[in-house]
C-alpha cells in the first residue's frame, strides 16, 4: 500500500541524511510503490531490501525470493478484493489503491488484463494515477456516485512534474495507448457527468477524459466545454476529433501523442506540451497568438506550417524534435533562439546529429526584412521571400498544386 508520507518523516532526518551523505539515492520499492532508498536499503513499509536485479524472476538472495513472488504475497496479505477491485485493508478513507503499482498478479485475474468492463463500488472517492494501468484489456470503465476526483492518469503512467517526463516504479517509460473505449459514471454523482462514454465536469464546461480507443471513429466533444483539462484526450487514436465552436483553451499536455492528422481544431489558448508527440495534418494552418514551449514538440513530419498574423510569438522548444519542411513566419511574429530545437543541454549523439540535419534543412518563408529573415541568417537555414497573399504563401508551401480550390486539406486550426 503506497502512502503520502515521505520517507524522512519515517525513517527520521539523521537516518535519512546518513544514507544521503553514504551516497544512495531515493527510488520507489519494486513491492509497495513507496519511497525507500537503494543500494541494499530496507524499505520501511514492506521490508524489502533494494539490490541489483534485472527482472522481476530473477532470484534476489537478501530477500529469499523473486520481486514478482514478494509482490504478490505482499498484495495478498495487505490488500482485498471487491467486485474486481482491489483495495487496501486500510480503507477508512475511500481511498481507490494500486497508487503507483503495477505489474502485479491476482490470481482471479481480476488485474489479469482479462475483464473487459469494471465497476468501482459506491464508496470509493479517489482514483489515483496508475491505479488502473494494469487492466490493459479493459474497455468499460463504471465510476460510481461517490467519486471526487479522477485522474487520467489512473489508466496509465503518472507525469512527474519536476521532470516533466511519465514514470512508472521502474523509471521513465514510453507510454502506449490504453484500450477504454467508454467511461460513464453515475447520474447522482455531482462532480462529474459522461455523454456518450467521455467524462465531463458536471457543469459540463471542462472534458476530464476521453477514452483513448473511443467505440465512435469520429469523436465529438460537446459544445459547451471551454477547456480541455490536463491529460484530458492523450494517445486518442480515432479517426477524427471534432472539437467544439466554444473551447477555449487547450491545458498542458491535454492531446500528447494524438492522431490528429484529420482534425481540426478551433481557435484558443494553448498549454505546454499541449499536441506533444501527435500527429499533425501534412500541411497545418496556425492562428494561436503564442505557441508555447514544446507546443508541437516530437510531432511526426509536417510538409507546411502556415503561421498567421495573429502569431506573435513562438517560444524555445515549441517545434522541437518535428522535422519540417516549409514554415512561413510573418513579418512580425516574435521567434525565440531554441524555437525549434530541444532546450539546451538535452541534446546527445546520433540523436542529436539526426534531428539538426533536418532543423538545417528546413526553409523558412517570410517577407525581406522580418524577423523571419533575422532568425534564418542567425542559424544557417534556407529563407524564401514569398508574397503576403495567403493564396501566395499556399502555393509556396505546396498546397494550391495539390488541390486547386484548397479546400480538402486536413489542417490544423487555431
Amino acid at each position: 500500500m503506497t502512502t503520502n508520507k515521505k520517507l524522512k518523516d519515517i525513517i527520521g532526518e539523521d537516518e535519512y541524511q546518513t544514507c544521503l551523505d553514504l551516497g544512495r539515492t531515493i527510488i520507489r520499492c519494486p513491492i509497495c510503490g513507496n519511497e525507500t532508498f537503494n543500494d541494499w536499503f530496507i524499505c520501511p513499509h514492506c521490508n524489502w531490501e533494494a539490490e541489483i536485479l534485472h527482472s522481476e524472476d530473477e532470484y534476489s538472495p537478501a530477500n529469499k525470493s523473486t520481486i514478482a513472488e514478494y509482490r504478490k504475497k505482499y498484495m495478498n496479505e495487505n490488500h482485498f478484493i471487491d467486485n474486481g477491485v482491489m483495495f487496501s485493508n486500510d480503507v477508512k478513507d475511500g481511498t481507490f489503491l494500486l497508487d503507483d503499482i503495477n505489474n502485479f498478479e491476482i490470481e482471479n485475474g481480476a488485474f489479469g488484463g482479462f475483464s473487459k468492463e469494471i465497476r468501482i463500488p459506491c464508496g470509493v472517492r479517489k482514483i489515483a494515477p496508475l491505479a488502473l494501468a494494469p487492466l490493459e484489456s479493459m474497455k468499460k470503465l463504471v465510476l460510481p456516485k461517490t467519486i471526487e476526483c479522477f485522474e487520467p492518469s489512473a489508466l496509465r503512467q503518472s507525469y512527474d512534474t519536476s521532470t516533466k517526463e511519465y514514470h512508472n516504479i521502474w523509471g521513465v517509460i514510453n507510454s502506449r495507448p490504453h484500450s477504454l473505449e467508454e467511461i460513464h459514471i453515475c447520474k447522482e454523482n455531482p462532480h462529474y457527468q459522461s455523454k456518450n462514454g467521455i467524462l465531463y465536469s458536471a457543469d459540463g464546461t471542462r472534458l476530464i477524459y476521453l477514452p483513448p480507443s473511443h467505440y465512435r471513429k469520429t469523436v465529438e466533444i460537446a459544445e459547451g466545454v471551454y477547456e480541455l483539462c490536463e491529460d484530458s484526450c492523450c494517445f486518442v487514436n480515432a479517426k477524427e476529433i471534432m472539437f467544439p465552436s466554444t473551447l477555449r483553451r487547450i491545458s498542458d499536455r491535454a492531446c500528447c501523442s494524438s492522431d490528429l492528422k484529420n482534425t481540426q481544431i478551433p481557435s484558443c489558448e494553448l498549454g505546454e506540451s499541449a499536441f506533444q508527440g501527435s500527429i499533425l495534418p501534412e500541411y497545418a494552418d496556425i492562428y494561436n497568438e503564442v505557441i508555447p514551449a514544446k507546443a508541437f514538440a516530437n510531432c511526426a513530419v509536417v510538409k507546411g506550417i502556415f503561421l498567421h498574423d495573429s502569431v506573435k510569438l513562438v517560444k524555445n522548444g515549441a517545434f522541437s524534435y518535428t522535422d519540417i519542411e516549409k514554415i512561413y513566419i510573418p513579418p512580425t511574429t516574435q521567434i525565440e533562439e531554441n524555437a525549434f530545437v530541444r532546450e539546451e543541454g538535452r541534446w546527445s549523439g546520433k540523436e542529436y546529429e539526426y534531428h539538426m540535419e533536418n532543423y538545417k534543412k528546413m526553409i523558412i518563408g517570410g517577407e525581406l526584412g522580418s524577423n523571419a529573415e533575422t532568425f534564418a541568417n542567425a542559424n544557417g537555414i534556407k529563407f524564401e521571400v514569398v508574397g503576403n497573399s495567403e493564396e501566395e504563401i499556399k502555393i509556396w508551401l505546396g498546397w494550391k498544386e495539390r488541390n486547386e480550390d484548397l479546400g480538402d486539406f486536413g489542417t490544423l486550426c487555431f
